[in-house]
């Protein structure tokens, strides 16, 4: 650490140099002139002192500052052991035969048994959350935590006021399936790294396979109307090598009504496809089920659960596009494959000119349905869906939803770019009584739906957009958006998929969002990510924006991604049933009970939604029972209010152990449709850490270059210590105390005596 004199000066340093010169000239000048005139001895006594007074004031606007260095703060630097005891802990594949949890624990004995005199060493456990652990007891556990968050263990271990320094030492698997995924890993990161906190890694296992099976459904929740038969595509994936053949079983009410045999290879995926069909509206829960193997991992991912809502009309879409564009052609074509949706499309074709095109199930079809014999069992005849198209060229779009009772025909209105020509001041609130009210769904699937969004318009939308430079962007699903559901049509998907899809374009970047929005994707820039779909509720319906043009292009891929084709159709499909099924008040519905989801886990809490007209909230708030597949009512809770619109209410059931369960509004006259007042949805552990135990040392070593730590491959305390040392040296600021070398009363006094001898000098010798 630097101890000494520096300068430090209080004019420039040019200046500073042209006052010595312009001093030592006038000196030389006035010794020169005074030769003569006085004593040799009094002359050189008098340009002596002047040179030494002049000097002292050069050397005082220098500044000379003292640097004394400041002891470091006592006590120890703080070094932390981070120890996972998730499941995927507790794989055999270290040498000698031992768990990746035993070696972690012998690791930890070492390092703190011989860096405790060094630094002030602290053990903490984590998977889900992270806690104090003490080594002894650490030893007698099973590693059992359900997932690993490393962001919460991380962020949970740093110590805020630590002078001396603090340090990270991570003992995992590198397997981290938390909340937030890499990307709120990669923000706590930069945050450590920003607070000079280093973090140390060490990997345990290795490319560790166990096997399993796993079924899972390309769409939890359907929708159809009366007899409309629904195909179910299940898909079956295969880890190691279970079996070769495996049957499938579709469930109802408790009993099977189809069975299929799939053949499956080793680490492959396969796809099976049942029909189901209704003959009445309601709610019915359906199961698949896979046959266990002994050999299989876990059985928790065995069955999954579809939810079929089945409705007396089918869903009505209302398209508005303010110019012809390829995105809205393919949206109508994939809207127009769905057989659950009625579509009227309204394209401006000039200043005067909008083309309506209208897509209707014939009305023979929708009347057979009611006397078709519907069934459960998967099996009943056919219904054959007919389309009529026609087409309209208008002059005034408004006149479509000129007044309230024809916007109410719709369930979703789904608004393109440039549409001020559609969105007039009487439109818009029309559009907002109609979302708050009546449960309507409103989709901006091209951004901002004008150039400059009013104030009412703006209430209704989940985000604000800025004017930017045109920019190319992929999505990335957020955590909440990938539980939906809504990306997987077939068994060829993956966690890439996203990666190998056209990129998007944007000139308008959606601001922060709303604070009641959630957000379901991002954008994957590297700078910063913004929202892509966004959405909030709004009274008692909801607001979706999508933000980017040139997503029609995933419906018309190259060659090489055409498996992906699905994707476009599937997302539209997916949206729109998730709108319809998940909100909305129908005609005739005083209130609706809804769930976001089919399958909550053991370790979040679980809700509900519960929405009323305004005209019916005068009576008392209904409560809602929780009853378990026995029948046997668990619990009654209160909905409490869900922001300030009315009619809005959430109903909290927390944290549920695993089972399937039923919910629904108390007090509801028994004769209303009860599919509008119940849900049923289930509770299952997690069991990702159980099947997904392949090391990953790529994620462990980006921990350590991200945080500035380093990874450490044979944790020697001797070899962790110099590492610590060498990063607090570099990182720590040093820190110094710095005063003034000349600011004493004695430099000041001397200055004053050496211009008053030489004055004195001088007038003793007849000069002024």
């Amino acid at each position: 650490m630097f101890r000494g004199l520096t300068f430090e000066p209080f004019i420039s340093p040019a200046l500073w140099i042209t006052l010595a010169i312009v001093s030592a000239v006038i000196l030389m000048w006035y010794g020169w002139n005074r030769v003569g005139t006085l004593s040799q001895h009094r002359w050189i006594t008098i340009i002596s002192l002047t040179s030494i007074g002049i000097g002292a004031v050069l050397l005082i606007l220098l500044n000379p500052t003292w640097i004394e260095p400041v002891a470091p703060p006592a006590g120890k630097p703080l070094l932390t052991l981070l120890l996972d005891n998730s499941a995927s802990m507790d794989i055999d594949d270290v040498a000698e035969g031992e768990t990746r949890y035993q070696s972690a624990i012998k690791i930890a004995n070492v390092l703190s048994a011989n860096l405790q005199s060094r630094f002030d060493v602290r053990i903490r456990k984590f998977s889900s959350i992270a806690t104090p652990a003490d080594l002894n007891e650490l030893a007698a556990l099973s590693p059992e935590g359900v997932d690993t968050d490393m962001t919460g263990a991380i962020t949970s271990s740093i110590t805020d006021d630590r002078p001396q320094g603090q340090a990270l030492f991570l003992l995992s698997d590198g397997i981290h399936n938390g909340p937030g995924g890499i990307t709120s890993l990669l923000d706590v990161l930069r945050t450590t790294k920003a607070m000079a906190i280093p973090i140390y890694t060490k990997t345990f296992g290795g490319d560790s396979q166990l096997k399993d099976l796993e079924v899972s459904l390309s769409r939890p929740q359907e929708l159809s109307f009366v007899g409309q038969q629904v195909p179910v595509t299940v898909v079956l994936k295969q880890r190691g090598s279970v079996t070769d053949k495996s049957n499938v079983s579709l469930m109802y009410d408790g009993k099977e009504i189809d069975n299929k045999e799939v053949s499956l290879a080793a680490n492959d995926e396969a796809t099976v496809q049942f029909e189901v069909q209704q003959k009445q509206a309601g709610l019915y829960r359906y199961e698949v089920q896979l046959k266990p193997m002994p050999q299989e991992a876990t059985t928790a991912n065995n069955s999954a659960t579809l939810l079929l809502r089945v409705v007396q009309e089918p869903i009505r879409v209302l398209l508005l596009e303010g110019k012809p564009y390829w995105d809205g052609k393919f949206l109508m074509r994939t809207l127009a494959s769905d057989p659950s949706l009625e579509l009227d499309a309204v394209v401006r074709l000039s200043e005067t000119r909008y083309l309506k095109r209208s897509l209707r199930l014939q009305k023979s079809s929708l009347e057979s349905k009611g006397a078709q014999p519907g069934s459960t069992d998967g099996k009943s005849p056919e219904v054959n869906i007919h389309r009529i198209e026609s087409s309209t060229i208008l002059n005034d779009p408004r006149s479509i939803i000129d007044d309230a009772d024809r916007l109410s025909e719709y369930q979703v209105v789904v608004l393109g770019r440039d549409s001020e020509c559609f969105l007039s001041e009487e439109l818009v609130e029309r559009l907002k009584t109609w979302v708050s009210r009546d449960g309507g769904s409103l989709v901006c699937y091209r951004g901002s739906p004008v150039a400059s969004v009013s104030q009412g318009l703006g209430q209704m939308l989940p985000v604000r957009w800025s004017q930017t430079r045109e920019s190319r962007f992929r999505m990335s699903l957020t955590d909440r958006g990938a539980s939906l559901n809504w990306l997987m049509p077939s068994a060829g998907s993956d966690e890439k998929i996203l990666d190998q899809l056209p990129s998007l374009t944007t000139s308008a970047t959606p601001e922060r969002p709303k604070p009641l929005a959630v957000v379901l994707a991002r954008s994957q820039k590297s700078d910063e990510s913004s929202p892509v779909v966004t959405y909030q509720t709004y009274g008692t319906g909801r607001v979706v924006a999508i933000e980017g043009s040139g997503m029609w292009r995933w419906a018309f891929l190259a060659p090489q991604f055409q498996k992906h084709d699905a994707i476009y159709g599937s997302l539209w499909q997916s949206l729109l049933r998730w709108l319809v099924s998940s909100v909305g008040l129908v005609p005739g519905q005083d209130m609706v009970l809804r769930s976001e989801k089919v399958r909550f886990s053991t370790d979040e809490s679980v809700s509900a939604l519960l929405l009323m007209r305004e005209d019916a909230t005068g009576d008392a708030v209904p409560k809602v029972e929780l009853i378990d597949s026995a029948g046997k009512t668990l619990d009654t809770v209160a909905p409490v209010p869900l922001g300030e619109e009315p009619g809005v209410y959430q109903v909290l059931f927390g944290q549920l152990p695993e089972g399937h369960y039923r919910s629904s509004v108390i007090g509801k006259d028994a004769s209303a449709d009860k599919s509008s007042t119940s849900i049923v949805f289930d509770v299952r552990q997690q069991f990702l850490e159980k099947i997904e135990v392949t090391a990953r040392p790529d994620i462990m070593a980006r921990i350590a270059s991200e945080s500035g730590g380093a990874v450490i491959e044979d944790p020697n305390p001797d070899q962790i210590a110099q590492e610590f040392q060498e990063h607090i040296s570099h990182s720590l600021p040093q820190r110094t105390v710095r005063f003034s070398a000349w600011d004493r009363w004695w430099v000041l006094l001397s200055v004053i005596l050496i211009w008053g001898i030489v004055w004195g000098l001088r007038r003793s010798g007849g000069l002024i």
